[in-house]
């Protein structure tokens, strides 16, 4: 498998997770965030009310763009460094 490609589906796998984790706490997380930093800190419930619902919104349609990204990558990309070596090797012989 081509590493970027790789490296593209790992990526949708974490933000699969964190996007689902945010579906069923991400109201919990909010709350319980709220009774830690006490009423004073408006801002900062904000601030974490905005992150949360970015998560929540973007975490999982990246996820499946990075899927299809991978798909892509995996059948667009050139074969691997080894089949370019083998090839290389190949023409060295021929012309030999």
């Amino acid at each position: 498998m081509h590493p970027v490609a790789k490296r593209c589906l790992i990526w949708a796998g974490v933000l699969l997770a964190v996007g689902v984790l945010m579906s069923v706490y991400g109201t919990n997380l909010l709350v319980w965030f709220q009774d830690v930093v006490g009423f004073n800190a408006e801002p900062a419930l904000h601030v974490f009310g905005i992150v949360t619902a970015v998560l929540h919104n973007f975490a999982m349609p990246l996820a499946a763009a990075l899927v299809g990204a991978a798909v892509v990558i995996q059948t667009l990309a050139p074969r691997g460094a080894a089949d370019a070596a083998a090839r290389t090797d190949a023409r060295a012989t021929e012309s030999a």
